[in-house]
């Protein structure tokens, strides 16, 4: 773009006016990450320019790729605390019953609201890092060029497959809500712990939506570098 300046071989010029180096380096490491796979072309593909001037690749869907990624590692940690909360109830809850201690009340109440949130906070980081199961075989039947357009079909059949299913989640969560519905045993209403499993479902349109993105992109060929 004009008005950028990289730093050159002989150590002249400046870099990127107001880009923090620690955030270049997340999103060299998110570039890295994605361009273990094949169809993923590098943004520097067919450049021989390392350093500080690997920042002209960068563009504003790689940033926001990273900001993302960032965001769904938070929101795959609260689901793996529910899950340890879950692991350690579970195993004094199979203590006490030996010990003939006191077990815990109202035990399958705590899987009951935890587990839709354990649930749905894997979904935006198997999303962001595109981990979900692929068969690839269309390139090697119709070519990459009809393969990439096929990967942008499957993102927005699943951008729209999550969109579907935060809107059910979103009515099921208000009857919940109006009927008054809690645990069986120690009676905890359950409509709170839906709605924060379909707020991280929500969130998982966004995500979805850079993926689409990414995919446009792959369409277009990589750019080569300039000196």
């Amino acid at each position: 773009p004009h008005g950028t300046r990289c730093i050159n071989p002989t150590g002249t010029g400046r870099s990127l006016a107001g880009t923090p180096r620690r955030m270049d380096d997340r999103v060299d490491r998110q570039r890295d990450n994605l361009s273990r796979r094949a169809d993923i072309p590098e943004a520097t593909s067919g450049s021989n320019i390392d350093g500080p001037c690997r920042q002209c690749a960068v563009t504003g869907l790689d940033r926001l790729i990273v900001r993302a990624t960032e965001a769904t590692h938070r929101v795959a940690l609260v689901g793996f605390t529910g899950l340890v909360v879950i692991a350690l109830l579970t195993f004094y809850d199979g203590a006490a019953r030996y010990l003939d201690l006191p077990r815990v009340s109202g035990f399958a109440d705590f899987g009951e609201l935890l587990f839709p949130i354990v649930i749905a906070s894997c979904f935006p980081t198997l999303l962001i890092q595109q981990k979900n199961l692929t068969i690839r075989m269309l390139s090697r039947l119709v070519g990459d060029g009809a393969a990439r357009w096929a990967d942008v079909a499957a993102a927005v059949a699943v951008l729209i497959f999550f969109l579907l299913l935060a809107t059910q989640f979103v009515q099921m969560t208000l009857n919940f809500h109006s009927a008054g519905r809690t645990t069986a045993t120690i009676e905890i209403p359950t409509a709170l712990f839906w709605m924060i499993a379909t707020s991280i479902l929500w969130l998982c349109i966004p995500i979805q939506l850079l993926v689409v993105l990414l995919r446009l992109r792959d369409l277009s060929p990589p750019r080569a570098g300039h000196d």
